[in-house]
């Protein structure tokens, strides 16, 4: 599966990408089609670009799975530390098979 795939299956899981709460709709999202993904034995790989970047109109902070532009940031580094404690304290799922590059 590759990660433009995991986004379109990720957006479809969230409500609406321009509430207010898009932070922890898309990342549970996020967190439940990567579960499903390792449950069945898949690799994911999430490349460094799938991370937050500001809307100009508002200046809010949201990740975005279609947004390629390169940018490691604090925001990218706590999503992927929340997404890997939401896996491994509520799933009991060990990251063998997620690569966070």
């Amino acid at each position: 599966m590759t990660f433009d795939e995991l986004g379109d299956r990720i957006l479809e899981r969230s409500e609406s990408v321009t509430s207010r709460r898009v932070i922890s709709e898309v990342t549970t999202a996020m967190v439940d089609v990567i579960r499903e993904e390792l449950l069945k034995g898949e690799k994911v790989v999430i490349p460094r670009w799938a991370t937050f970047y500001s809307r100009m109109n508002r200046g809010r902070r949201y990740w975005h799975p279609h947004f390629k532009e390169y940018r490691e940031s604090k925001a990218h580094k706590r999503l992927k530390m929340r997404v890997c404690k939401s896996l491994e304290k509520e799933y009991g799922l060990s990251q063998n098979n997620l690569e966070i590059t």
